[in-house]
């Protein structure tokens, strides 16, 4: 082989070396999609909740789950699936509005999905008290009425109305808003005898549910109030001020405890930010990584198919002048004389 066509053969390798560290293109991916469904839409707080997903590519894959809380914050959850269906179950913490997700990023075959979004409203329960005092007291008198709630009902309106044994109809006194301590407080004065019934009552909202209850019986008589009356009427004003000044400490402790469970949600929040921050940086490094390393593995190996063939060309040239140099080579013998 010549000088001359082991350059050309050097030379065609160098101008085809782009096309063999080339990579084949990836085959088109197919679309996919996903609908999750809950269990119920209208829960108590405490109670479980069902979701269900399937996705259409029928794969044993790993979804995510997006939850956003009644306060706006958002959690997620990763969540296998078998044969492209999946059942997760949780418990809401808070009352409120929840609406849920779920994400697919995809594979090498086919693309990423979003899911439907489904909504679930949960509702804490209630439990109203009403008190009237005092419990007997002749037409003109006055009846203080009382009714709170567990928990407390801040800045909601409350229904007190009453019933007398004589018509048995439901009347209502008014509609009275609770204020910062979560209870009301009327006088009612009956105009006629008899045996008075009266009730609280909460229609609900989309953070608690309805409730109501009902007062011991009351007796309105046609004599006016007599001494005893008055101090028994006394004693159950007292006792309903003791009650008053419980009910603000019960409220108090819930509301420092109520702080403290925010205080610790919201770092438990921080600490999960900052540890999806840590992942996602870490996947991108990973992925970041695997692609040098493949273009590394691509390089060596052409630099090896290079090194390989300029050894053998080199090797060629070098055996070629070494033959051109020895004495006689390339000569024909003289004739003997």
């Amino acid at each position: 082989m010549s000088i001359k066509s082991c350059l050309t053969c050097l030379l065609s390798l160098l101008l085809l070396s782009p096309f063999l560290n080339a990579r084949p293109s990836p085959p088109p991916k197919e679309s996919s999609s996903m609908i999750i469904r809950v269990s119920t839409e209208l829960v108590k707080l405490g109670e479980n909740v069902t979701v269900r997903g399937i996705l259409s590519t029928g794969l044993d894959v790993a979804v995510r789950l997006r939850f956003t809380c009644p306060n706006g914050s958002e959690v997620s959850v990763s969540v296998p699936m078998l044969y492209g269906a999946f059942n997760y179950v949780f418990t809401p913490d808070a009352p409120g509005y929840w609406s849920i997700r779920a994400v697919w990023e995809g594979n090498a075959q086919y693309y990423g999905c979003l899911s439907n979004t489904v909504g679930i409203v949960v509702r804490s329960p209630v439990s109203l008290q009403i008190i009237v005092a005092p419990s007997i007291i002749g037409v003109g008198g006055t009846l203080l009425i009382y009714a709170s709630s567990t928990p407390s009902l801040v800045n909601r309106f409350l229904t007190i109305s009453y019933i007398v044994n004589r018509t048995n109809v439901w009347r209502t006194i008014g509609t009275f808003e609770t204020g910062q301590r979560g209870f009301v407080a009327c006088v009612f004065a009956p105009s006629e005898t008899g045996e008075y019934r009266f009730s609280v009552e909460w229609v609900g909202d989309p953070a608690y549910m309805p409730s109501s209850a009902e007062s011991s019986k009351v007796l309105v008589t046609a004599e006016p109030t007599t001494p005893e009356a008055i101090i028994n009427m006394m004693s159950q004003l007292k006792a309903l001020q003791k009650l008053l000044e419980e009910k603000e400490g019960e409220l108090k402790n819930y509301r420092d405890a109520i702080a403290g469970l925010q205080r610790d949600i919201g770092d438990l929040q921080a600490e999960l930010s900052v540890a999806e921050s840590r992942i996602s940086s870490l996947e991108s490094q990973l992925s970041e990584t695997r692609s040098r390393l493949a273009e590394a593995e691509s390089r060596v190996q052409f630099t090896s198919i290079l090194g390989l063939v300029a050894g053998v060309l080199i090797g060629l040239i070098i055996g070629y002048l070494a033959f051109r140099r020895r004495p006689g080579a390339g000569r024909f013998p003289l004739p003997p004389e």
